[in-house]
């Protein structure tokens, strides 16, 4: 399943309130950002999973980006799990996988932000390449195409 969303919340099976999710669930759940260019962010209010078993948080909308993270136990409770600056769809997809070995429930508070433009280095050298320079001699490189993030 697929929502793009820039608020909202991100609920175990049980609902809020509720006993939180069963024995044996199996789902993946992508959630992408409502305006091209953001980039969604999951804040773990309550994360209390089986240690009997994980499930994987993908950086992209799909099972084939790289994955962020493995969580069991309460390692995700207060953690805020963010799409990363090279993830170009912006999107988060969160695989679920319990087993028939215990249950647990989760919360996570969605938002979306605008990525940080990452610095960008260029520099060009008034030599030609390879610059052969000897001792007292100077060279000029021009940075100016750079920018900063």
């Amino acid at each position: 399943m697929q929502v793009n969303t820039c608020v909202g919340a991100f609920l175990d099976s049980g609902g809020q309130g509720a006993s939180g999710y069963s024995n044996n669930e199996d789902f993946t759940y992508t959630i992408c950002p409502d305006n091209p260019g953001d980039a969604i962010s999951v804040n773990f209010i309550t994360a209390q999973f089986s240690v009997a078993g994980g499930a994987p948080i993908d950086n992209g909308n799909s099972t084939a980006a790289a994955v962020i993270g493995n969580y069991t136990g309460n390692s995700l409770q207060g953690q805020i799990v963010s799409a990363t600056n090279g993830n170009t769809s912006g999107c988060l997809t969160f695989v679920w996988h319990s087993n028939g070995a215990g249950t647990g429930v989760f919360a996570g508070s969605i938002t979306c932000y605008v990525p940080c433009t990452r610095p960008v280095a260029a520099a060009v050298m008034g030599e030609a390449a390879p610059a052969h320079i000897c001792v007292g001699e100077s060279i000029t490189f021009n940075g100016s195409a750079s920018t900063a993030a």
